[in-house]
């Protein structure tokens, strides 16, 4: 689950947590309380999506959301409180 602003300076964060996920897996990102994603964010979950699709994996999120969240159409508050450093762990799922 990621949470708040999903940017080039949680990017190390966000890379490890998706490096932590099995390629073979199915990774659901909830996108429910990221106030805004940066395009480096987005090439990341991307990257994976691609590696995971050769793998036999699968990324489940939803792009447009994801593209809202990049062009400022979707900068909102969280739905509930955040810590104070933000939250960017990720929940894998084996794949189907």
């Amino acid at each position: 689950r990621l949470a708040g602003s999903v940017t080039f300076l949680r990017l190390p964060k966000l890379t490890a947590a998706l490096a932590s996920v099995p390629l073979d897996s199915e990774l659901h990102v909830h996108l429910d309380d990221v106030t805004y994603m940066d395009h480096a964010a987005i090439v990341e979950l991307g990257n994976w999506e691609r590696q995971a699709e050769r793998a036999g994996g699968k990324l489940v999120v939803e792009w447009e959301t994801v593209t809202g969240l990049y062009a400022g159409t979707r900068i909102r508050q969280p739905s509930k409180p955040l810590s104070p450093a933000g939250d960017a762990s990720i929940e894998p799922r084996p794949a189907a």
